[in-house]
């Protein structure tokens, strides 16, 4: 089986320190399958990266500046060598690159004029839209291999499935009909849970089993929507409470509030109460030593917003209340599960519904 990584997936986390990423970096560490990723992919993903730094730094020291003005004795928040942690993360993937089962393609000079003419043609990964020459290369770099070594079980990775793919009426997506032609041995993937599956199937198959080993400990447990409802409500109420928070503050105010000459001056947003609602599609993947549970928590939150005065009279607050407001989230979430606890809890991603 042969995994071939696009950028989009490693944005939001390089190291692979997300479950289903470490599952499928810990079986290509065992020889169970392989992963390449283009040298085009490497270089846009320390661009990318160091740009994220970049970001950080900046928020750290504004953090910093104005903590200092209104906390007594504030603690400065230490700020981040961008340049050995620039040099971790090319260290890892050249660690990454000594495992025998994972493999940096290099990029050929003689795929510009290949390049070049989708390009013109807007043939695809090109469209009227899109014209980045890096997509053409990836994908002129992976099927060279496959090509060239007649692989087979061969799974592109990524989140640019409107580059690379077409939608099918079920909204799902298959590899486009023009690459299609270029490519028949290779298979279109949206997310690492998705191509862990595919890898369990795999593995299944080639081994003959039904199932990896089902432990009684698993079977007694009865893992339905309450019972991983205990299990948040019991150990990540204050985790799920905090990412909440850090989303909301992440959205401008008129996103949650009318707009006001209050708001075009800045502000910031409060919650006071947040509402637990139902867990649903809740997934139990059995593991060799524990299974990972993964499902979405729907939660309502009352906001409060407050805008800012910058032309008060005395007296006037400087932040005055702009209103109230509830929210519907559907959180992503997974975890860990063995006979002794639960743990590794994540949260992948957050909806306003």
């Amino acid at each position: 089986m042969n995994i071939f990584i696009d950028t989009s997936i490693l944005f939001t986390d390089p190291f692979f320190n997300e479950i289903f990423k470490k599952e499928i970096l810990t079986a290509c560490r065992l020889k169970k399958l392989n992963i390449f990723i283009s040298e085009v992919v490497l270089k846009e993903l320390m661009f990318n990266y160091e740009k994220s730094l970049d970001k950080i730094i900046i928020d750290i020291k504004n953090i910093n500046t104005n903590s200092e003005k209104i906390i007594p004795n504030f603690e400065k928040l230490s700020i981040l060598d961008k340049e050995v942690t620039l040099e971790n993360l090319a260290f890892f993937y050249h660690e990454l690159s000594q495992i025998q089962n994972f493999q940096v393609l290099p990029i050929f000079n003689d795929f510009l004029p290949i390049v070049l003419e989708k390009a013109i043609k807007r043939h695809k990964p090109f469209s009227e839209k899109k014209t980045e020459l890096k997509d053409a290369l990836i994908w002129l770099t992976y099927i060279k291999h496959i090509n060239d070594n007649n692989l087979e079980e061969n799974y592109l990775l990524t989140q640019n499935v409107n580059d690379f793919g077409l939608k099918k009426p079920d909204e799902t997506f298959i590899i486009h009909p023009e690459l299609k032609k270029e490519c028949k041995e290779i298979t279109l993937v949206n997310s690492f849970k998705e191509i862990h599956k595919i890898y369990k199937n795999y593995i299944n198959q080639q081994e003959e089993k039904t199932k990896q080993k089902s432990f009684t400990w698993i079977e007694n447990e009865n893992i339905d929507a309450n019972y991983v409802y205990d299990i948040l409500s019991e150990n990540y109420v204050d985790k799920i409470s905090d990412n909440i928070s850090n989303y909301i503050d992440k959205i401008d105010l008129d996103t949650y509030f009318e707009d006001s000459h209050l708001i075009s001056m800045g502000g910031y947003t409060e919650v006071e109460e947040l509402s637990w609602g139902n867990c649903t599609q809740i997934e139990v993947e059995v593991l060799e030593e524990n299974a990972i549970i993964s499902g979405i928590l729907e939660i309502s939150a009352e906001i409060y917003g407050y805008g800012y005065n910058s032309a008060r009279d005395p007296g006037d607050e400087k932040f005055p209340f702009l209103g109230s407001n509830e929210i519907h989230f559907k959180i992503y979430f997974n975890f860990l599960i063995d006979e002794e606890d639960v743990h590794d809890f994540e949260i992948t991603d957050i909806e306003d519904v």
